[in-house]
């Protein structure tokens, strides 16, 4: 049976819709429309209409945001693309599986947390060599030739499923002139089947910047690896710079280099150093702005009567411990508050939440907002983030 063949089985699908229900990261939304396409009997035809070139969805929107300083360009697709891709992504989850050992990705590896938990354990007051790399056009930057060889790799001789993917990432005018497409027309940014792909590729790239690793990691198309000597370190990065080319990608060497002992360095939007583990300016002011969005619509419906001033405090209160509780906190558009380990990070943020509980529980924006006490804070669900980190250790 092919792969896409799997879409079409039942135990297949129910597996998938138990996977989906049974996800911390997945909405009520999200779920029910998984099921409604699932009941709906169009996953064959749909797959069929790709494979022949066409797009039975609706056009996605392109959007521009601005992320960790960077505008960035994302497509939006309806519910019923988001479905069928989630649903092939989870068809080649059995491919990555064997494929990725050594990476954390967006989808498999060891957490976040607790790759930085060893390297806090490892490299305390940054005393080893690390090696830092980014991979230059990364998913909907590939190449059709890039795409091939992956699936070459993945799965050979399935001339179907190459036929989907290939078709689903951009038009066949393209393919045959071997360009790079700036616009996907169905997957884009963003979703599952990108890093599925490219994680496969990647795994021999990822083994060699382990092999004489005390820590290493990889996030989608940012690496990074702490050696106990220099020898071993600009080793590893030549190692990987190659592997990274035999999979037809290759890094950005303004962005990929040897870091010495002492010296603090920047990766996936954390800065590193002897004090410990803090948030680049950017992300700072990416976590404030989450924090006051959520303030201002609370805020505008304790105005309103909508909600009381005590439901408006526990609500933000709960939605920031959600996020500190969070196994995996890293996500682009979320503030990584449970990475950061710095007395003064940790203490910048913890002051600026109390304000905004204040200002809810007040009612009020201005030195009014006072009047909420700390022992109120407590009462309604707010957890010091200084304390959580000590209590947790990390």
């Amino acid at each position: 049976m092919g792969l896409l063949d799997s879409l079409l089985d039942r135990g297949f699908i129910e597996e998938c819709l138990e996977r989906k229900r049974g996800s911390r990261f997945s909405s009520q939304r999200s779920i029910a429309a998984l099921e409604a396409y699932c009941a709906g009997g169009t996953i064959g035809q749909d797959i069929e209409a790709i494979v022949r070139g066409e797009n039975p969805f609706s056009p996605p929107k392109r959007v521009l945001a601005w992320e960790g300083g960077k505008q960035r360009e994302f497509f939006a697709f309806d519910e019923r693309a988001n479905c069928l891709f989630w649903l092939v992504a989870q068809a080649f989850r059995p491919f990555e599986e064997l494929h990725v050992h050594h990476c954390c990705s967006s989808a498999l590896g060891p957490g976040i947390k607790h790759v930085f938990r060893r390297l806090r354990q490892v490299d305390r007051g940054r005393q080893n060599w690390v090696v830092v790399a980014d991979i230059r056009h990364y998913s909907n930057s590939m190449s059709p030739e890039t795409v091939q060889g992956i699936l070459d790799l993945v799965i050979p001789g399935d001339e179907r499923v190459h036929a989907f993917v290939l078709s689903a990432l951009q038009p066949a005018c393209y393919l045959d002139r071997g360009a790079v497409v700036p616009c996907p027309v169905f997957i884009g940014t963003g979703t599952a089947l990108n890093s599925v792909l490219s994680n496969s590729a990647l795994s021999q790239a990822d083994a060699v910047l382990a092999e004489n690793a005390l820590v290493s990691t990889r996030f989608v198309d940012d690496s990074f690896a702490v050696y106990g000597c220099e020898q071993d370190a600009r080793a590893a990065l030549e190692g990987f710079r190659e592997a990274v080319g035999r999979c037809g990608f290759s890094l950005n060497e303004r962005k990929s280099y040897v870091v010495p002992p002492g010296q603090a360095f920047d990766c996936i939007g954390l800065r590193i150093s002897a004090e410990g583990i803090d948030l680049e300016c950017g992300l700072y002011a990416q976590a404030r702005a989450f924090l006051r969005q959520n303030t201002r619509m609370l805020l505008s419906q304790v105005r309103r009567g909508a909600v009381s001033p005590d439901a408006a405090m526990v609500m933000l209160a709960q939605g920031v411990n959600a996020i500190l509780d969070n196994p995996e906190p890293i996500a682009w558009l979320l503030p990584l508050l449970g990475l950061i380990t710095t007395d003064a990070g940790l203490r910048t943020l913890d002051r600026y939440l109390q304000d905004c509980m204040r200002t809810v529980g007040s009612g009020k924006a201005g030195p009014a907002r006072y009047r909420v006490s700390y022992e109120c804070l407590k009462a309604h669900g707010y957890r010091s983030i200084v304390n959580w980190y000590h209590r947790n250790r990390f």
